[in-house]
């Protein structure tokens, strides 16, 4: 993933009540939702699929999914078709609005990329990126 991404990943944060959102715009043609979509169905299978002794948890604290409210950050890539990418779960308790969602994800994420760091590119027209 990164270097696929050259080092810049974009992080969209779905909260459960953001699905049938996204869906509708995946239904509708939207190639960026549809990839959204198929993003997190994998996330969502991999929470469902764990086993019962080994459940996943919350990126920041030992809470475990689905037993408990979450949202789901997807990290990819910030290239026009990302190939890879890496899910983060963010239980209710450690965060519910999308930027402290976020926030915390960067916070998991630099378990993995201690570098990591946000960078603001401030507004980016629907149509392209900045």
């Amino acid at each position: 993933m990164a270097t696929e991404s050259g080092g810049l990943l974009s992080l969209r944060v779905f909260r459960q009540d953001d699905m049938p959102d996204l869906l509708a715009h995946a239904r509708a043609g939207n190639a960026e939702a549809f990839m959204l979509a198929e993003a997190l169905c994998g996330a969502l299978q991999a929470i469902s699929n764990a086993p019962r002794k080994a459940p996943m948890i919350c990126g920041c604290c030992p809470r475990s999914f689905p037993k408990h409210p979450f949202s789901i950050v997807l990290a990819l890539p910030e290239v026009d078709t990302p190939m890879t990418g890496l899910s983060v779960g963010i239980c209710k308790r450690c965060a519910t609005e999308p930027e402290d969602i976020r926030d915390k994800a960067v916070i998991a994420l630099r378990k993995l990329f201690p570098d990591l760091r946000p960078v603001d590119l401030g507004h980016v027209h629907q149509g392209g990126r900045a």
